[in-house]
């Protein structure tokens, strides 16, 4: 063992103080460094909450603007011609293309001022010429994923982060976007699919739903549906339950994917509601021209 003696015949007295100076920096360092990561993540927290305050603002004060205006105490916005789909199909294409006669208003559309539009959502749909500066036409509205979700209940973006931050724990697992739905791979193999059916978050899974029939899990069988030939379990999340029913289903298809569980890692994602114009042009949401206002 060595006592201060022993210390002091290995260094000197000036050495030793810069030992101790040292050490006591590097604490004060490790110190900072900590504080500084703690604040960054408290600040960038309270960032998004305060996004989504000042959008729920905006939204409270347009109702109150409409109110005052004269308008009925339920506004018709443009979500609510925004197209969510119904409880089978993952999108609704077919009722896009829709048309009627010349001069007549298409059911469930909703007229948009294209001056009125920002020049990035402009430019995302092909208005952004001074030609159309002036033009008003019947459009519909179809949100993807990623505008459905923003869009959807806090308790819905619980389990999706929830569901997000287990499967993404697997090693060589990635999660591909695109505008329906993300994709969850192993390699090149197709594990499973998450998306909305109508408002509600669903998760359908590359296993044989006949082997769990009738089992501890909330299951439904889509093997006739086209879109859910590669992933024909699937899981509608209703509740906590459905969120764990994912859980160890997912297990089962990383399983026979070689995919093993690594750090489970409680990542944060940026959900707040963004305007039409944002999303336009992030390309979360479809405009479908259907004819111009005469």
């Amino acid at each position: 063992m060595r006592t201060p003696l022993t210390l002091s015949m290995i260094f000197t007295g000036g050495q030793f103080a810069f030992i101790i100076i040292l050490a006591v920096l590097v604490l004060c360092a490790v110190g900072v460094n900590v504080w500084f990561g703690f604040k960054w993540r408290i600040k960038s927290e309270r960032a998004m909450h305060n996004a989504e305050l000042r959008n729920r603002r905006e939204a409270l004060l347009s109702k109150i603007e409409y109110l005052n205006s004269g308008g009925d105490a339920a506004p018709q916005s443009w979500i609510d011609f925004a197209m969510y789909g119904d409880e089978d199909d993952e999108n609704d294409e077919a009722a896009a293309t829709e048309q009627v006669a010349d001069g007549v208003q298409p059911p469930n559309t909703v007229e948009l001022a294209v001056g009125e539009m920002s020049s990035r959502a402009r430019t995302k749909i092909g208005l952004k010429s001074k030609v159309f500066d002036n033009k008003r036409y019947y459009v519909r509205y179809q949100l993807g994923f990623d505008a459905k979700l923003r869009f959807s209940d806090d308790e819905t973006k619980s389990y999706y982060t929830q569901i997000i931050n287990d499967v993404t724990a697997y090693n060589g697992v990635a999660v591909e976007d695109d505008f329906n739905c993300k994709r969850i791979y192993a390699g090149k193999e197709l594990m499973a699919k998450m998306n909305f059916m109508g408002k509600r978050l669903a998760v359908s899974l590359a296993l044989d739903p006949k082997k769990y029939e009738g089992g501890k899990f909330d299951i439904e069988d889509k093997s006739d549906k086209k879109s859910f030939a590669k992933t024909p379990l699937l899981v509608r999340i209703k509740s906590a339950d459905n969120v764990d029913d994912v859980r160890q289903l997912f297990t089962f298809a990383a399983t026979e994917n070689s995919a093993e569980k690594g750090e489970r890692k409680d990542n944060k994602f940026d959900l707040v509601e963004r305007t039409r114009d944002d999303l336009i042009a992030r390309g979360s949401v479809r405009v479908s021209l259907m004819d111009e206002v005469v």
